[in-house]
């Protein structure tokens, strides 16, 4: 019984799995639909560009049908004429006028291709040229958390691969609607005049065209799917090369025996891009396999054809060589459609990356401030963070819950901490470069996001502890600017605050000594401590209204340490200030102190109020006084062993 009832069951199961799969696949030909969509519009993004950037290679890349089509169809013409002036026995002097002139003009028009393409490679790379300038801007301007994320790496990753190499798809695909038009009035010619030999000819030809189509489609639904997973991977990639070449890094991958792991790491990304490359290229050998059986089979009854024809007496010999020379051309110029046709796809799939990354929008835009901001040189600002939360995308919990402050115009505030507390998402809440979760953060009264996003940042200067010098001199490197427009006497005033004036005035060529060795043969590398004095200088000579000092004594010995602190009211006279550190000593200079805690302020005050209130900031500070206390003990007993040494 149960049995039969399985056997009854198996067809309705089948018939199931078989209505499933047909709806999976009406939703992939959805799916293609949107693709061909996308595809319409990056082409129509590419060549709007490309007619507005360079108008001469739009335009040549169109001209260059004329030759492409005309020198094929010419040495059709060639072997014909011969054979018949072979026939007609044709006398020196004709021969010379038809023949020669034909090979005649064939040069010229050989000539006049190779100047085309001589220009439109030339093009080419300032075409390529403006797409890197246009990157590499949009990288500079996009908002920073937008920066951060993965899908953003992705689309510039993907961007730059294509712009950057200017693989073939990208090159092919700017000269493809000139090729392509050339390819499709040759089939049309030819066509033509093979019908007027049988229609029974063009339909072996015919009947190809749909099963080239179906490849083609589900070779570059393929690609478009692997896609992600391959620039994800080639980002990956692009990290480890970059870390081998990073001198910090180095350091640590040869004390540390880190060799054989950052290879491991590289050789299974190759072999995933490896294995998704060769399952991309096996669609395009299916393609270019079907192509071939489609043309013995479109061309072989044709040829059969022909020769039927010239044994019965019903071709001349010219004619069959003019016939078959035409259906070779023909299936020339078919393969030479669908061969255009692929690299325009795949050029669209490319210029869709393209066009994803330039196309992402700035959450921020520079244009649509409505408040002034702050000229160099002005009053300092008052700052409030009103109720402001903020948790990053995925995460389980906010990193800043509901901070509630006031910064009053003029005041020095010192932000402590744990590590993890908060303290360096705030700083870049403070900064524009996140943007609260909840809540609002106001500026002399005015939430941030209207003013002008560049404006708002000339507002703000900052010392980071990850900052990065420029491989320019140290007085460039302090100014961000052109020489020319640099305040020299304002420069050496930055580098006496900061205390790097002692190393420059020992260089031979001062404060025009070019950084990042790396880079340059005559450039010098500071240290630790002297870049986070270049820092600081850099952060006073922009004289914004608001400076922020995230541990700017982090790499100082004690002694600059304690210059640093002696003029720190110097440093940010007039200026409101945030100072961050890890070391609550240096925080006795600041009006007002704020501990933070798993993103909330748990303490707040000066140093002597909070001493007194023996909380959680006292007992931070007791705990990092011993230490100290030890350490200057320490140092003491070495001191005095070495003398006792020395007698």
């Amino acid at each position: 019984m149960n049995k039969s009832r399985e056997k009854k069951e198996r067809p309705v199961k089948k018939m199931k799995k078989l209505i499933e799969k047909i709806l999976l696949q009406n939703e992939i030909d959805e799916e293609d639909r949107m693709t061909y969509k996308e595809g319409i519009r990056s082409l129509t993004y590419h060549f709007r560009n490309l007619h507005a950037w360079n108008p001469k290679l739009f335009y040549l890349g169109i001209f260059r049908i004329v030759p492409d089509m005309l020198i094929p169809t010419f040495a059709i013409l060639l072997p014909t004429m011969v054979v018949r002036g072979l026939q007609e026995k044709w006398n020196a002097e004709k021969y010379g006028g038809y023949v020669g002139g034909l090979m005649v003009i064939m040069l010229l028009f050989n000539m006049l291709r190779a100047w085309i393409q001589t220009i439109l490679t030339e093009e080419k790379e300032n075409y390529r040229f403006k797409y890197m300038s246009m990157l590499c801007d949009k990288k500079m301007d996009i908002d920073y958390d937008i920066l951060e994320t993965e899908d953003f790496q992705d689309k510039q990753g993907a961007a730059f691969h294509w712009i950057a190499g200017w693989t073939e798809p990208v090159e092919r695909c700017i000269s493809s609607p000139g090729a392509l038009g050339s390819c499709i009035i040759g089939m049309l010619a030819y066509g033509f005049i093979l019908v007027r030999q049988s229609p029974f000819i063009l339909v072996f030809i015919i009947i190809s065209i749909p099963v080239n189509s179906i490849m083609y489609t589900r070779a570059k639904c393929h690609e478009r799917v692997t896609g992600k997973e391959t620039w994800k991977i080639r980002r990956k990639l692009n990290y480890i090369n970059n870390q081998a070449m990073n001198f910090s890094v180095g350091k640590d991958v040869r004390l540390f025996g880190m060799k054989e792991w950052f290879l491991n790491m590289y050789r299974r990304l190759l072999k995933q891009n490896e294995k998704f490359f060769g399952k991309q290229q096996f669609q395009y050998f299916l393609v270019h396999a079907t192509d071939s059986i489609m043309v013995f089979l479109r061309d072989v009854p044709a040829y059969i054809y022909l020769i039927y024809q010239i044994a019965n007496g019903r071709l001349t010999v010219s004619d069959f060589v003019l016939y078959t020379a035409l259906l070779t051309g023909f299936s020339m110029w078919f393969g030479k459609c669908e061969e255009e046709t692929l690299w325009l796809i795949r050029g669209a799939l490319a210029f869709h990356w393209i066009r994803e990354c330039f196309e992402v929008q700035n959450k921020w835009k520079g244009s649509a401030g409505k408040a002034d901001a702050m000229a160099k040189g002005e009053k300092a600002v008052s700052i409030e963070f009103r109720d402001v939360s903020f948790s990053y995308h995925g995460a389980e919990k906010p990193t800043i819950s509901h901070i509630n402050l006031k910064i009053q115009e003029g005041e020095k505030l010192a932000l402590v901490g744990l590590n993890g507390a908060g303290k360096t998402t705030l700083v870049k809440l403070l900064c524009g470069f996140y943007h609260p979760t909840e809540g609002k953060i106001l500026v002399n009264g005015i939430p941030i996001e209207e003013y002008d996003r560049d404006e708002y940042y000339s507002m703000i200067s900052a010392v980071f502890q990850d900052a990065q010098l420029l491989p320019v001199s140290i007085a460039k490197n302090i100014s961000c600017d052109r020489t020319e427009l640099s305040e020299e006497s304002k420069i050496k005033e930055c580098l006496e605050l900061s205390g790097l004036n002692e190393k420059t005035e020992k260089l031979s060529q001062g404060d025009k000594t070019l950084l990042v060795r790396e880079l340059s043969s005559q450039a010098i590398d500071l240290s630790g401590g002297e870049k986070q004095k270049l820092l600081l200088s850099r952060a006073l000579y922009k004289e914004a209204a608001f400076l922020i000092l995230d541990e700017p004594t982090a790499a100082l010995d004690p002694i600059a340490e304690n210059e640093i602190y002696l003029k720190y009211r110097d440093l940010t006279a007039e200026k409101t200030s945030l100072f961050i550190s890890h070391r609550l000593s240096s925080t006795r200079f600041c009006d007002r102190i704020i501990l933070l805690e798993n993103g909330e302020i748990v303490e707040e005050g000066t140093h002597e109020s909070l001493m007194e209130a023996k909380g959680r900031y006292a007992h931070m500070f007791e705990i990092q006084s011993r230490y100290y206390k030890e350490e200057e003990n320490q140092k003491k007993k070495l001191e005095e062993g070495d003398m006792l040494y020395a007698i």
